[in-house]
């Protein structure tokens, strides 16, 4: 399985790559123009199609090119590592970064046992987000359709990555893939064994070439309006980003309820 990190004007400051020990399956993910300096810091690199100028264009032209394949794709300021450790009797709520490569060998194969039991699609915890939710993680590892961002698996094998639309909401893009994967009838599996760790929002390079508080305002807005009924609005925060509720959980049940078959089953 292929870890690709796709990475814009911060060669130099590859945080997601240096944290890992065992390089050999993992890819930079580059433009052209970055191509033969990329290739002096990692020997496995995958160049963009020419008309890719965003992040949604570079995961779709990702996931066109690698049909059939199982992939992760990672955003390049991450830090893995396990939310819960065993000291004593006691359970540690983040532990940051991993010990060798063959605790990461162990997480990418969680990965591959998740999609071999269905799941498509996903991705891990997020540190420090909802710490109301650490007790429930002792006994329950995985929530399923749940919100995932950052770092993302697919099962490019089960579904055909043409008929996703990946690119109209330029801000939000993990989370509307994830809907309409749900509303196919892909649920999806968010670890929460493993998390990640990521920088700070709107770090120079990547993204923040061209994400304003405008763009991800509306992509915020566009997607509540294609989902209305699973995405709502929060108010914007103290720096004008507006946030959002998604319910991915209800995705799942409407599709199950309209599923062909949904009715017989009611009444049997």
């Amino acid at each position: 399985m292929k870890v690709i990190i796709p990475t814009y004007k911060r060669l130099h400051t590859q945080v997601t790559y240096d944290n890992l020990h065992d390089k050999s399956n993992v890819w930079l993910a580059v433009r052209e123009e970055e191509a033969e300096e990329a290739s002096e810091i990692s020997p496995n690199i995958f160049v963009l199609d020419s008309h890719v100028s965003n992040f949604p264009e570079t995961v779709e032209n990702i996931c066109k090119r690698h049909k059939g394949e199982r992939i992760v794709i990672s955003d390049d300021d991450l830090k893995f590592g396990k939310i819960f450790k065993k000291e004593g009797s006691e359970w540690a709520k983040w532990t940051s970064g991993l010990a060798n490569a063959e605790e990461e060998h162990a997480m990418w194969a969680r990965i591959n046992k998740y999609i071999d039991d269905g799941y498509a699609h996903g991705g891990f915890w997020i540190a420090g987000l909802a710490p109301k939710y650490y007790d429930d993680m002792i006994n329950e590892h995985t929530n399923v359709n749940a919100r995932y961002n950052n770092m993302k698996w697919y099962d490019l094998s089960a579904f055909d990555p043409d008929d996703i639309d990946w690119t109209t909401c330029v801000a939000t893009e993990d989370y509307y893939v994830a809907l309409q994967l749900i509303q196919k009838g892909f649920p999806s599996a968010v670890d929460r064994y493993y998390a990640l760790s990521p920088k700070a929002s709107h770090s120079a390079g990547g993204c923040s070439t061209y994400r304003t508080v405008e763009v991800h305002n509306e992509s915020q807005r566009k997607l509540a309006e294609i989902y209305p009924e699973f995405v709502s609005l929060n108010k914007p925060n103290k720096n004008g980003y507006v946030t959002l509720r998604i319910d991915f959980k209800k995705a799942y049940k409407n599709w199950e309820d309209k599923k062909p078959g949904a009715l017989e089953e009611f009444f049997v």
